[in-house]
């Protein structure tokens, strides 16, 4: 999958993302900062799994729509924070299994 450049990206951004998610509450300008950046996101995640749609590599079962907004979640920085802060993940450890996890839940068997 081509999500190792976000993968690679979510540590760089982490500091500030965790700041702009706890704001978002009371702050509208870090409201709308973020709310920018995630549906920038979640547009490149849709025409990623268009894409796999259209090469025949996603699974039936899933829409490309239900499919981008599925990566989005389990690839977001909540999730990479919850693995590295909380459970002691290496960057390395949380890209290689979202990677292994999201393609057998998503892709064909090749």
């Amino acid at each position: 999958m081509t999500l190792q450049a976000w993968l690679e990206f979510v540590p760089k951004i982490y500091p500030v993302a965790k700041d702009l998610i706890r704001l978002r509450e009371t702050d509208s300008e870090a409201a709308t900062a973020w709310a920018d950046r995630m549906d920038e996101l979640r547009e490149w995640l849709l025409d990623l799994t268009r894409s796999f749609q259209r090469d025949g590599a996603l699974k039936d079962q899933w829409t490309p729509e239900q499919a981008s907004q599925f990566l989005w979640a389990q690839t977001s920085v909540q999730v990479w924070g919850l693995l590295k802060r909380d459970c002691g993940w290496s960057e390395d450890a949380i890209a290689n299994h979202l990677n292994l996890t999201l393609t057998e839940s998503l892709l064909q068997d090749e």
